[in-house]
């Protein structure tokens, strides 16, 4: 199951969907390879253990944690539903 189909299943809006989709695959990806944290996009990530490592590195970033306050933490629930999707598939 994709990302964005497992948030439809979990009640999302479209609109939400569509904001957590973008922060995923745009500026949170871009943060990563700027800092050589990823190897591409952060939805290409498969593994919890190897997602969580990367973001943790994304969220103690400065352009992150000011970002993300300006955007009103859109990209930290970004993360934790990328989190949350991980672990539903591991199970």
């Amino acid at each position: 199951m994709k990302f964005e189909q497992w948030m439809k299943t979990e009640g999302l809006s479209d609109s939400l969907i569509k904001k957590y989709t973008e922060a995923i695959n745009g500026p949170l990806s871009v943060w990563a390879d700027l800092q050589d944290f990823s190897f591409g996009s952060l939805s290409s990530a498969i593994d919890l253990d190897v997602f969580n490592a990367i973001a943790e590195k994304i969220e103690s970033t400065d352009d992150f944690q000011i970002r993300n306050r300006r955007g009103h933490n859109i990209y930290t629930t970004a993360l934790n539903k990328y989190r949350d999707f991980l672990a539903s598939q591991s199970n």
